[in-house]
Formats: structure tokens, sequence, C-alpha cells
């Protein structure tokens, strides 16, 4: 039997992915665009960056897959969700390393 309350439930959640895959999309635009301009120090932080929203675009792929029923939900997507705060943690400690190396030129 139909259930309309788990249809819409279920609908409303697929439509906040996808807005949220939009979103990050536009954050990877963004800071390619930023790579692209910036000086070579700021560079490899960026580019942390990028990849970081990258990899949240993927996660937030699946998210949409996984309501839209195209593909069940697993322990390696739940590890995966993992990488990005992995890659954060590195870009700023590449900012901090630079920030540290301003601090002694001045």
């Amino acid at each position: 039997m139909l259930n309309l309350t788990t249809l819409t439930s279920e609908g409303s959640l697929l439509v906040m992915h996808l807005i949220a895959l939009v979103m990050i999309l536009m954050l990877i635009l963004m800071s390619l665009r930023i790579v692209w301009r910036v000086e070579k120090q700021l560079d490899t932080f960026f580019k942390l960056l990028t990849l970081a929203f990258f990899l949240l675009f993927i996660i937030q792929l699946m998210r949409v897959l996984v309501a839209a029923e195209i593909i069940e939900d697993s322990l390696a997507i739940d590890l995966f969700r993992l990488a990005p705060f992995i890659v954060f943690i590195s870009a700023l400690l590449k900012m901090n390393a630079l920030i540290r190396k301003l601090d002694k030129e001045k």
C-alpha cells in the first residue's frame, strides 16, 4: 500500500539533497576560480579545499542516489564521508604553516 506521508518526506529529502548538491557544485566552481588566480603559497591550500569540496559533491551525489533508491546506503559510503574532513584538516594545516612562515618573516 502506498504511504503518502513517506512518499512526501522522501521527496522532500531528495529535493534537499539536490539543493545541497547544487550548492556544493557552486563551492567547487568558486574555489577553482580562486585557485586559478592566487599565488603559489595559497595555491596548495585552495587545491586541498577544492578537493574537499569535490569529495563533498561525490558524497552528496551518493545521498541523492540513496534517497532516489538507485543505490543502497552502505558502510563504504559512511566511511567515504570522512574523507572531506581529512582533506579539510590538511588544508588548514597547510594554511597554518603558511601563517607561521609569514610571522617569522616580519
